[in-house]
């Protein structure tokens, strides 16, 4: 009987660890999109004026337009009084970093891309990380 109780409490054990840590996953990213702050951003920074947002057919180049576009117009022209927007120009940086790709030709400039209003703007952004990560790890299973 004492055997059996052992024997059920490791089977428990085992199964709890397993579920809590499946083997055959990969590591995640440094980071999830949740950490990124969208929340804070959307709730806490408000802008006067309409800002660019960027267009999924040129990751790396609309990934640089968010980094740029956050350290500029955000900055400038918005009320952040928490200090969201460094932190998050600095999560872009690191995924700027990371996707390691070239910025591509005049035909995906920052310029060419309508205004849009500051919540559109942080959509689209959230938008091109999705479109980025589901790239990224298309290439990682080629």
């Amino acid at each position: 009987m004492e055997q059996n109780c052992r024997i059920v409490l490791w089977m428990l054990l085992l199964i709890g660890i397993l579920q809590a840590n499946p083997i055959g996953i990969r590591k995640t990213p440094d980071f999830q999109i949740q950490d990124l702050g969208f929340d804070h951003l959307q709730e806490d920074v408000s802008c006067l004026k309409h800002l660019s947002h960027t267009q999924e057919e040129c990751i790396a180049t609309a990934l640089d337009c968010v980094v740029r576009e956050l350290k500029g117009t955000v900055k400038l022209e918005c009320e952040d009084p928490k200090d969201y927007i460094d932190s998050e120009v600095d999560h872009w940086n690191y995924i700027l970093d990371d996707a390691n790709d070239k910025i591509a030709s005049s035909e995906c400039a920052c310029e060419k891309w309508p205004e849009t209003p500051f919540n559109e703007f942080l959509e689209k952004m959230e938008s091109l990380l999705q479109l980025h990560s589901v790239q990224k790890h298309a290439l990682v299973y080629r």
